[in-house]
């Protein structure tokens, strides 16, 4: 259960990050502008969630073995958002779906 959530903090964290490049948010959302308040969202939320995962990780698992984790489940959800953002970038809309009811 904790890599589970673990997986779920960094995929969120991965997705924001992508999502705040204007390239990757067309892909996602072909006919909208990715706005500069979006992207400073998306861009700090990222960020932030990426440093929580890492803290969780540290708290759960202890310093040494809570960065190997880390960096193993980083590895495998950037894999996952590069794969996604490949060949079915429209899986992700999701997160359109969220920056629209924040404005």
């Amino acid at each position: 259960m904790l890599i589970l959530i673990e997986t779920l903090i960094l995929f969120l964290g991965f997705l924001c990050l992508s999502l705040s490049l204007s390239r990757h948010y067309n892909q996602v959302a072909p006919k909208k502008r990715l706005s500069t308040r979006n992207l400073w969202l998306y861009r700090i939320s990222g960020y932030i969630l990426l440093l929580l995962a890492g803290i969780y990780a540290v708290y759960e698992w202890g310093f040494t073995l809570g960065l190997v984790y880390w960096c193993a489940i980083a590895t495998i959800v950037s894999l996952l958002i590069t794969l996604t953002l490949t060949f079915k970038p429209r899986w992700l809309a999701i997160m359109k779906v969220i920056s629209l009811r924040t404005k």
